[in-house]
């Protein structure tokens, strides 16, 4: 059996990356976050004079390029965001699956496409939902038992936060006892302790008052 050389393997290598490049990272795997350089409450005055105003943002910033942009088509999650708001997303109300579903295939069939179920649009708008989340840590909820899809108005998110607060609540309350424990006790570098912290502290600056004009 011949075993090439370390030098011949080595040109061999230099060759090829040569003819064929590989990159050092890898592509980015999701868009950046959109509310750094705007506040809350300037998003908000945008989606009051803008019915696609969250999807628009997206569709500008080059981070979410790939994520919204099919050649010269929109990819289908991006789609069904658009027929979303096309429907008054930003009411914080419930919107009736098949509005977009006819929306979606309206505008297929204007391109002459294929028209696409309600479980496709269903699927898309899950898809949606995280981009939404990543872009602005806003949830957007698809409902399969309703067909529905809803951004979270106030009372529906105080809702949803008093259930996961009522079923954590007594872990919660087991967390501090232990962790007082471990501090009177002088337990030093508990592995678990930094990891409970920074969750805490994370809730703590997301429903702290902002102070400024970071919220003008």
């Amino acid at each position: 059996m011949h075993i090439h050389s370390e030098e011949y393997m080595s040109l061999i290598y230099s060759m090829t990356s040569t003819t064929y490049p590989m990159r050092e990272r890898k592509p980015q795997q999701i868009g950046n976050y959109l509310l750094d350089e705007i506040t809350p409450k300037q998003l908000k005055g945008k989606m009051d004079e803008n019915p696609h105003a969250l999807s628009d943002m997206m569709l500008n910033d080059p981070s979410w390029e790939s994520f919204v942009w099919n050649g010269v088509m929109l990819t289908s999650p991006m789609l069904a965001l658009r027929g979303a708001e096309e429907h008054g997303l930003y009411q914080n109300k419930p919107i009736p699956l098949a509005n977009i579903v006819n929306s979606n295939n309206n505008q297929l069939i204007a391109l002459g496409k294929k028209t696409i179920t309600d479980n496709s649009v269903l699927s898309n708008l899950k898809k949606a939902a995280k981009y939404l989340h990543t872009a602005y840590n806003l949830v957007l909820r698809p409902d399969t038992s309703n067909m529905t899809v809803t951004l979270l108005s106030a009372a529906a998110t105080d809702q949803e936060i008093k259930k996961w607060y009522d079923q954590m609540e007594s872990r919660l309350e087991k967390i501090i006892t232990l962790a007082q424990h471990a501090k009177n006790s002088d337990f030093e570098q508990l592995p678990s302790l930094p990891v409970a912290k920074q969750k805490f502290l994370k809730l703590a600056d997301v429903i702290s008052p902002k102070v400024g004009n970071e919220n003008e």
